[in-house]
């Protein structure tokens, strides 16, 4: 299921808008800094995403970095705020950096009954919560 959870963190951190809009979605991915991303950096990124996530500070941020290939990235809360049925969301933005290339990338993301942090929209998730929930 972690493994499950990190490819769907790495497609929505190489940001969705983007790729319909190229003929050949496998070129997008690889000029965007996920297309990079090997297992350690993924691990790490969605290490600093939950810890955001679950962090009761609204405004905290987590850097991460990978120092056996020198990518990099930094997540950050933007606000605090419970969905329309009460679960704990925060608004994050997710910058990332490999290669050469860099994204920022901005997600409404919730706490969900299986678990996980999903992105509110779509569900895609984006973690498993370690049952340090946030608070808005």
């Amino acid at each position: 299921m972690a493994s499950r959870s990190l490819r769907w963190l790495c497609v929505t951190a190489v940001g969705l808008i983007a790729i319909p809009a190229i003929s050949d979605a496998a070129g997008a991915i690889q000029s965007m800094p996920a297309g990079y991303f090997d297992k350690q950096d993924l691990s790490l990124l969605e290490t600093a995403v939950v810890g955001v996530l679950e962090d009761e500070n609204a405004g905290a941020t987590r850097s991460w970095s990978n120092s056996k290939n020198g990518h990099s990235g930094k997540v950050e809360s933007l606000r605090a705020f419970r969905s329309a049925d009460g679960r704990p969301c925060k608004k994050v933005q997710i910058d990332n950096s490999a290669e050469g290339y860099k994204s920022s990338t901005k997600y409404d993301v919730c706490l969900h009954q299986d678990g996980n942090w999903r992105e509110a929209e779509s569900g895609v998730p984006f973690g498993k919560a370690t049952g340090h929930k946030a608070a808005p």
